[in-house]
């Protein structure tokens, strides 16, 4: 009951400083903005399918709000010493680490749920949208945790998530237009997520499989790295 205590101290206090924060807000609403302006596009009458839109739209905000969004303020609270002070106060790095997770996957759902009605899909598909997100957003956030470890400092952050986002984006973009993009597309999260919500009854194994083994795969490096670097190195 005590870790709970404190993860949701630590959370509310997380939900107000990013509340405040104007790069975070600007971060979080770059997949709103690009969705709206898919929408908005006309080519000689023609407008993107929406089903393209939410495609492109939800993989911004799974590659870039986890890797960005929560590898920049676990890099700032570490550019802080924040840990260092709330250690003092018998704070473990799990419980910091945990409500910098929770903030991250709150923002991004809501996020996605903008885009998921901006972009007009069914309501009753909503529950298996959120089933299919939260899957994949689990993974991306373990991806984002151990990126901001790496991360000394605000600066260095982009260098490191910059190849993390090309590479769960680009495939799943692209995957239809090169065989080779296509290839790699059916082995990330982000491919796997996308095929999940919109043919469930395909290959459903495979893409929860690989959504599950990519989980998997970045809690054991996150958990590698974070007990070699903790959080104040």
């Amino acid at each position: 009951m005590n870790h709970l205590r404190t993860i949701r101290a630590l959370f509310k206090k997380d939900i107000k400083d990013t509340g405040k924060n104007a790069n975070v807000l600007i971060l979080l609403l770059l997949p709103v903005f690009f969705c709206v302006l898919y929408n908005l596009l006309d080519f000689g009458g023609e407008v993107l399918p929406p089903e393209f839109v939410l495609q492109l739209s939800v993989l911004m905000s799974l590659c870039l709000i986890p890797t960005s969004f929560l590898a920049s303020i676990i890099a700032e609270e570490k550019e802080k010493n924040t840990l260092r002070t709330l250690t003092l106060s018998g704070v473990t790095g799990g419980e910091f680490l945990c409500s910098k997770a929770l903030v991250t996957f709150l923002y991004m759902q809501g996020v996605n749920l903008v885009i998921f009605f901006v972009t007009g899909q069914p309501v009753d598909r909503l529950l298996w949208f959120f089933v299919c997100t939260t899957l994949t957003s689990v993974c991306m956030i373990f991806v984002g945790a151990f990126a901001g470890l790496l991360s000394k400092d605000q600066m260095s952050t982009s260098m490191i998530v910059v190849p993390f986002m090309l590479v769960f984006l680009i495939p799943p973009m692209f995957s239809g237009a090169n065989d080779v993009l296509g290839t790699i597309a059916k082995f990330l999260p982000t491919a796997a997520m996308i095929r999940l919500y919109f043919q469930p009854d395909r290959d459903f194994a495979l893409n929860f499989t690989v959504i599950l083994g990519w989980a998997l795969a970045a809690l054991a490096v996150f958990l590698l790295i974070f007990r070699k670097r903790k959080l104040d190195n």
